[in-house]
């Protein structure tokens, strides 16, 4: 409901209303895709490269009723495969544990990147560094001989992709049998708080809101693509309940508030 069909709606009826006024002179564009969870490679990734896209961009997947998104996390998903030597479970000193290997590469990795000061920051802008899925195994009394693994690496402005990849690959090095193959690498949102766009739309956002705040979020959004094409990006949506849960709710009255603010702020900008 909040992730984002509560978005869509609202994005959907201010097209609508919008392009019903006749005082609009402004080109508006629509984009409503379906793989931003599965990181938007034929959606927003694709329409973006073809040149689809605009100066300022609102997407109602981040923030809340009381914060606009400026800033997001970078992003790596990557594939490790670890080989062992396979037998028999009542013999482990004749065999390699794949399994065994592959989790300890994991915590090693997590140690190296994720560095222990940044982890007390009250803002969590901290890298993290999660073992999201496993695979290995053929049956409960025989040792593994293969294991993959995928990560999901997310990073902030005080480090870089090159000193990531350099971590990974010096901790599995000195495991051996292990490779690393990058699925996937996402670039960055960020846009300076201080751009007049930014700070007039916080001006209307404020109107309606009462008290609104520019925040960074530990999450990534379809916004990466047109922040690269250098589009001013903001994400505000109505406070989305339990995001990825079973409860997962918004309200009707936070989702006016918020179509109010994206209606006054297209038309002013």
């Amino acid at each position: 409901a909040g992730d984002m069909k509560d978005g869509i709606a609202l994005i959907s009826l201010l097209m609508k209303d919008l392009c019903t006024q006749q005082t609009v002179t402004k080109k508006l564009m629509l984009m409503i895709t379906a793989d931003e969870e599965i990181w938007g490679k034929n959606g927003v990734k694709h329409l973006t490269e073809q040149w689809y896209g605009g100066d300022i961009v609102l997407i109602p997947d981040g923030g809340n009723r009381q914060e606009i998104v400026i800033g997001e996390k970078w992003v790596i998903n990557l594939t490790l495969t670890a080989t062992g030597k396979a037998g028999h479970s009542s013999r482990p000193w004749k065999y390699e544990n794949a399994i065994e290997k592959l989790y300890l590469a994991y915590t090693t990795i997590k140690e190296r990147i994720e560095t222990p000061e940044l982890q007390h920051a009250p803002d969590h802008r901290w890298c993290s560094v999660q073992l999201t899925t496993i695979t290995g195994g053929l049956a409960s009394n025989m040792i593994p001989g293969e294991a993959t693994g995928t990560l999901n690496i997310r990073y902030t402005e005080v480090t870089t992709y090159e000193r990531i990849i350099r971590c990974i690959e010096e901790s599995i090095w000195s495991l051996g049998d292990i490779t690393m193959a990058v699925d996937m690498r996402g670039g960055v949102l960020f846009t300076d708080p201080t751009h007049r766009v930014i700070k007039q739309y916080q001006t209307i956002a404020e109107k309606h809101l009462w008290t609104v705040s520019l925040t960074k979020e530990h999450g990534a959004s379809d916004g990466r693509f047109f922040a690269e094409k250098w589009a001013v990006v903001l994400l505000q949506k109505p406070t989305c309940f339990d995001i990825h849960g079973a409860d997962e709710r918004t309200t009707i009255a936070e989702l006016e508030e918020i179509y109010a603010v994206y209606k006054e702020f297209v038309l002013s900008v």
